[in-house]
């Protein structure tokens, strides 16, 4: 291992360290996030996102506690490729912050995505987007999709 490799994962070392501080800090900072926005620099100084998807996740979370839906957009587009978790929770902030045209956006972007496909939490969240947005025509589609991702085969009676 390198001198630089080792640096990294000193770095790194200590990034986990700190996001374990946001958890629990987390609820009594208020608005004022400027520690995830500096260990979010660190992690794009580092090119952690390549290695340790749990930090973009835990970032992600983190921005999402703070209801910061551009910043947590701008760590889920540092992900080379977001696991159903991280489509999950950006959809969900964006629920949570009223912007349910921006989680039926994120929806049909997961629905093509070469790397992972809607699960339940994923479905149920573009079915409230629909259900906010009035948009009967989308909540029927995505109902349909749940026949096509979550539906189980049935057992043979033979």
């Amino acid at each position: 291992m390198t001198q630089s490799n080792c640096i990294n994962e000193v770095h790194v070392a200590k990034l986990s360290k700190a996001f374990e501080q946001i958890k629990i800090v987390a609820g009594k900072c208020g608005s004022n996030c400027s520690v995830i926005n500096q260990i979010h620099a660190h992690c794009i100084t580092l090119g952690v996102f390549n290695t340790h998807q749990n930090f973009a996740c835990s970032l992600l979370n983190a921005y999402a506690q703070f209801k910061k839906p551009i910043e947590a957009q701008k760590v889920f587009d540092q992900i080379p490729n977001p696991d159903i978790v991280s489509w999950t929770s950006l959809q969900n902030l964006y629920l949570n912050t009223r912007q349910p045209m921006k989680v039926l956006l994120l929806f049909s972007k997961l629905v093509v995505s070469d790397f992972v496909k809607p699960d339940s939490h994923s479905i149920v969240a573009a079915l409230s987007a629909c259900a906010r947005c009035k948009d009967l025509v989308n909540g029927k589609t995505i109902h349909g999709m749940i026949y096509k991702y979550l539906q189980r085969p049935r057992p043979s009676c033979a």
